[in-house]
């Protein structure tokens, strides 16, 4: 249905607004004869789709429209009907109204106030952007723009370990902690004005999206935003700083609720039962065009005959041919199931097999030899795994052999494996911190030991594991093999 009236809020009559609009149509009046304010205030209300000037204000609402705020058809026709000078004569008299002043909702300045459902939800954004680097991806290139997080953790860069546990604000300085809260607070209004909370944030404030992005971002403007920010800052600052860049586990029992919720549900699951839990494998096949490789995306969990998730873990693997392939080839089948985790394979390779460094200068993504893989086996990546802090050490490995045995025997090949591998309970930004890379180090390396116990499969060839310090994106990688093979024409 097609909107024939335009929605007039409260605060356009309390504001002076319509009063204002009113004026310039006494000022541009089109026929000779003069006409009154109120008069004017009558005719613009008519013009609108209503009876009159009170028929308008009684129609007024104190909140916006779930709709947007758009100009109804009929204006030239209702005006004409006053006028009676002809459609193009009311188009142009129209021209000079300026309606863009109404059916807002806060053009007299007043705060923006979220109220309490709507200010949870903030800060639960707040607190998940706070250490969220912000990436944009445009033709194959990323830019990221460090989070708070990041910009702390380059305060605290060469802090000890102890030092770490005093109270944060103690190891700061003042600028620094503006800073820091400052970048929270860019990144919190890039998302709230954005993303769908905008319109859950105006139906809340009862104002515009236009007229919320309009204010100034401090706390004359957003009241109980920056008092709920300011109260949350000033207890992380009491706090020791080591708090700001540990995780919590999750009521699930894991730091990472289901990274990968979507992928492989609709393939029907592979069960593995054991006595005491059982296995779920999903394998869902990526279709490549005219490749040598078949390559699949899977997911596992190992659940408690309750139901608990015990581990879980995902990955892709790729099932390529015994002789030599395009390694193009080969980043397309990997790219979108674990291209990270191929090259840190790649890197361990080359270094284990001491290929010299006159080729090592030379080798580029786009000139591996696929054979160094496929030649014994098919490729599993893993790209996640996690334990449940419920569950008995092990289950984690436990999970990742029983994938390994059931590809095993599905596909009548060993299998190379390779990951990247990372402690769950350190934040990313924690990486710039010396110590705290140490210790992140040092369990990675722990975790890493323990697969050597998947040799006892009977179905691993080669394992590779790396520390995961490449932050970089899968169309990163994809875009150096592509830019790396033309310099290589060249």
């Amino acid at each position: 249905m097609i909107k024939e009236q335009f929605s007039l809020s409260t605060d356009d009559f309390d504001s002076g607004r319509y009063t204002k609009v009113a004026r310039i149509i006494v000022k541009n009046w089109p026929r000779p004869e003069p006409i009154t304010l109120s008069k004017a205030q009558e005719v613009l209300a008519i013009t609108l789709g209503y009876a009159g000037y009170h028929d308008a204000q009684k129609s007024s609402t104190p909140t916006c429209p779930a709709a947007p705020v758009i100009r109804p058809i009929g204006l030239e026709q209702r005006l004409d009907q006053i006028l009676h000078l002809g459609w193009e004569a009311c188009a142009d008299a129209l021209e000079a109204w300026p309606l863009h002043m109404l059916g807002r909702w806060n053009m007299a300045g007043r705060p923006c106030v979220f109220g309490s459902k709507a200010l949870n939800q903030a800060i639960e954004i707040f607190i998940e952007l706070f250490g969220s680097d912000e990436t944009v991806v445009d033709c194959f290139q990323v830019k990221r723009t460090p989070c708070a997080l990041s910009l702390l953790a380059t305060e605290l860069s060469s802090c000890s370990y102890a030092e770490l546990q005093k109270p944060l604000g103690s190891l700061i300085s003042g600028v620094a902690r503006q800073a820091v809260l400052d970048r929270a607070v860019e990144f919190l209004f890039d998302e709230l004005l954005t993303s769908a909370f905008s319109e859950f944030l105006c139906a809340s404030s009862g104002m515009s999206p236009r007229d919320i992005w309009k204010l100034p971002r401090n706390k004359s403007s957003f009241p109980d935003l920056y008092a709920a920010l300011n109260s949350l800052y000033d207890s992380w600052l009491q706090e020791p700083a080591l708090n700001r860049f540990l995780k919590a586990r999750l009521p699930s029992g894991f730091y990472n609720d289901d990274p990968y919720p979507d992928r492989g549900r609709e393939a029907k699951p592979s069960i593995i039962a054991f006595p005491t839990h059982r296995v779920e494998l999903h394998l869902h096949r990526i279709w490549l065009d005219e490749s040598p490789f078949k390559a699949y995306s899977w997911k596992a969990r190992s659940l408690s005959h309750e139901g608990l998730a015990l581990a879980e873990a995902e990955g892709g693997f790729v099932i390529g041919p015994k002789g030599e392939a395009s390694s193009m080839d080969l980043i397309e089948a990997t790219e979108e199931c674990g291209v990270a985790g191929v090259y840190a394979y790649l890197k361990r390779a080359i270094a284990d097999w001491k290929i010299s460094g006159e080729d090592v200068a030379g080798l580029t993504p786009s000139n591996l030899n696929t054979a160094m893989i496929f030649e014994s086996g098919n490729l599993l990546v893993i790209n996640y795994l996690e334990r449940n802090e419920q569950a008995a050490a092990g289950v984690g490995v436990g999970l990742i052999a029983a994938v390994l045995k059931d590809l095993k025997r599905r596909y009548k090949r060993d299998l190379m494996v390779c990951g990247v591998v990372d402690a769950y309970q350190y934040h990313r930004a924690a990486r710039q911190i010396r110590c705290l890379e140490e210790r992140r180090a040092a369990d990675v390396e722990n975790l890493s030991m323990s697969f050597l116990d998947l040799y006892y499969t009977g179905a691993v060839v080669e394992l590779h594991f790396e520390l995961e310090t490449d932050t970089r994106l899968p169309c990163e990688y994809y875009y150096e093999a592509v830019t790396s093979s033309f310099e290589l024409d060249d």
